[in-house]
């Protein structure tokens, strides 16, 4: 089986370079088009903009930010693409410019996605399991999330009037991914 793209842009003015990337950045755009060819027969429905739940984007946002990743490390890591391609990568929105803008800034080196920073109206985020704060659950350090959970264990057990055990390693600690994207962690600390 043949891949083709049903609805490829036809690509103008392409710099120099680009045939050398071209086959990873066509690999990346069909394992998106499997997940909406999937997601079309797990729902039953020609809308391919339809999606069933939020897990279902997760393997999305996954592969743009591996896509975008690829290329920012090709221009800024190991300095293999030119500034002209670069450019016009980010212009032709192949890559994601916004993920790719917030990299670049110290404390978001490891970020995600874009979802987990956006704030709507100036109100604090709410996370899938109705956690208000400030930021997103993968963006807090894991080194916080463990002492705050073992602290919450420890509590519950004196609660409960169970020994509290002094040894780290028996408490049980289950990190849970982000409700938006899947993400198991994406602070700049880990």
């Amino acid at each position: 089986m043949s891949y083709k793209s049903n609805n490829k842009k036809k690509l103008k003015n392409v710099p120099d370079g680009y045939d050398k990337i071209k086959q990873v950045l066509d690999d990346y755009d069909h394992q998106l088009r499997l997940i909406t060819i999937n997601n079309k027969k797990d729902t039953g429905t020609n809308n391919s903009n339809l999606m069933s739940n939020d897990e279902d984007l997760w393997e999305i946002y996954k592969i743009n930010h591996l896509k975008s990743k690829y290329i920012y490390d090709l221009y800024y890591k190991r300095k293999i693409i030119n500034a002209k391609l670069y450019h016009w990568l980010l212009n032709n929105n192949i890559v994601d410019r916004h993920l790719i803008a917030k990299w670049k800034k110290r404390g978001y080196e490891k970020l995600c996605c874009i979802r987990c920073i956006e704030q709507s109206n100036g109100s604090s985020v709410t996370s899938k399991d109705g956690i208000k704060g400030k930021v997103c659950i993968c963006r807090v350090p894991k080194s916080v999330l463990l002492s705050k959970e073992k602290e919450r264990q420890k509590n519950n057990n004196e609660e409960e009037g169970k020994n509290t055990p002094d040894d780290d390693d028996l408490f049980k600690v289950v990190i849970k991914p982000c409700g938006r994207c899947g993400c198991n962690g994406c602070a700049s600390t880990d």
